[in-house]
Formats: C-alpha cells, sequence, structure tokens
C-alpha cells in the first residue's frame, strides 16, 4: 500500500521549537487530523527531508536550469558527510555560489533537524491552519507532499 505523508520543516534547517511550542502544535494538528497519525521527529544534524516518489528535479536559483542529477547527488554526499553545515558551493551550470538549502526541488524538498509528518492525511492543510501552526512554532514552515 502507498503512503502520502504530509511534511512539515521550519524554514531555518537548524531551528527546533521548544517542548512547550511541541506540545501546543500536537494538539492543534491533532485537531486538524483527528484519526491520522502524527509524528515529530528531531534529529542532531541537519537532514535532507525528500518528498518520495513526487521528486522531478533539482533547478539552479540563479540561471533556472536543471542540474545534473549525478552532479547533484555526489555534492549531496559530500555536504551529507560535513552534516550540511559546510554548504556552500559554486553551480556548475552559472559559476554562482549557493547553498545546497537554496537550490529549487521540483516537487518540494527540504533540509531540517526538525520534521512533522502526517500520515495519509484525508484533507488538504489550509492556509489558514498554516500560519496558525508557525505562529505556535514561532517560525515559517515549508509543506513537503510526499508519496511513497
Amino acid at each position: 500500500m502507498s503512503d502520502s505523508i504530509l511534511k512539515l520543516i521550519p524554514s531555518i534547517p537548524s531551528f527546533i521549537p521548544n517542548s512547550t511550542a511541541q506540545i501546543a502544535l500536537m494538539e492543534y494538528l491533532n485537531s486538524i487530523f483527528s484519526n491520522t497519525k502524527i509524528k515529530i521527529s528531531i534529529t542532531n544534524n541537519i537532514e535532507f527531508i525528500d518528498c518520495g516518489e513526487n521528486f522531478q528535479e533539482v533547478v539552479c536559483p540563479y540561471c533556472k536550469q536543471p542540474l545534473n542529477m549525478e552532479w547533484w547527488g555526489e555534492t549531496m554526499s559530500i555536504l551529507y558527510e560535513k552534516h550540511f553545515i559546510e554548504a556552500f558551493f559554486e553551480l556548475p551550470c552559472c559559476s554562482q555560489t549557493t547553498q545546497i538549502f537554496d537550490l529549487i526541488y521540483k516537487e518540494n524538498c527540504g533540509f531540517s533537524k526538525f520534521v512533522i509528518e502526517v500520515f495519509n492525511p484525508e484533507i488538504k492543510l489550509t492556509v489558514p491552519q498554516l500560519s496558525e501552526l508557525e505562529k505556535i512554532l514561532g517560525c515559517e514552515l515549508k509543506v513537503i507532499n510526499a508519496y511513497y
């Protein structure tokens, strides 16, 4: 059976909300997704948060050219070893310097130490609900719709 997972991550990869905010977040999410499994994960290092089978390509934020996936994979491996801390590099397409976090991922992907996962949600998160979650956590959130 395939799974659809709504993933929410802070826009700042190293951000981890305090425990009070996490409790309030779970209470609010449970009021929206009452019969759905919800999970919060926190890791010691920044990790790549993927979108599963929804992944299409990675695009340069400057010249908007799709990046070679072999080059991207090699770059990701190197940066993973450094826990994505020293994430600056030169792009092969236009020689601009950027961070791995600033590349354009289609569909959305991201990087974070803190991940909220809603498994097989039956409804979509609305803009006002997302705004309320951001208010609870004290940060902007990135929405990743993953499919496995």
